[in-house]
């Protein structure tokens, strides 16, 4: 798997095909500053490197590599409930041919929803490797993938209807 190499400042441009839900910024940074002393990273960034892993090169502007290892919780939680999913699918695409849920759309939805779900149990779970103890005295927690819930609170869904060709 190909690991992402990122720039302290220099977040955005390699998840910017993800649709964002805002800005993240951690609740206490390593280095003592404020936070509003930093740039924060978009939530798409933070779910990309997440989900791949990452370098950060001088990272907190100290002039040191930081490692952020692949912890998948998107990849995983659809992977390791394949088989449901694929019945799902089918039942739903049933339902739709015989009327029983009216429309695509609706039948999409709902195979969204539980998508969504599938991805929050994962990082409820916490997915590994663990944290480091630096990771743990900072954030107070050696969950992880949480540390202000906000990556997991923005998972969403949206159904985009375009013409038929």
């Amino acid at each position: 798997m190909k690991r992402f190499e990122v720039h302290a400042g220099e977040t955005h441009g390699f998840a910017g095909y993800l649709r964002s839900s805002g800005d993240y910024q951690p609740k206490n940074q390593p280095n003592g500053k404020s936070n509003s002393e930093h740039k924060p990273i978009r939530i798409a960034a933070l779910a990309a490197v997440h989900e791949f892993g990452a370098t950060i090169k001088n990272a907190f502007g100290r002039g040191i590599n930081v490692t952020i290892p692949e912890r998948s919780y998107i990849r995983s939680a659809i992977d390791g409930n394949r088989q449901e999913l694929e019945k799902m699918t089918k039942k739903l695409a049933n339902a739709v041919l015989v009327g029983k849920i009216k429309s695509r759309a609706q039948a999409i939805g709902l195979l969204c929803e539980k998508v969504t779900t599938l991805i929050r149990s994962k990082i409820d779970e916490g997915v590994p490797p663990p944290n480091k103890p630096s990771t743990i005295a900072r954030k107070g927690s050696s969950h992880t993938l949480i540390d202000t819930g906000q990556l997991r609170n923005s998972l969403d869904w949206e159904i985009r209807e375009g013409k038929e060709k």
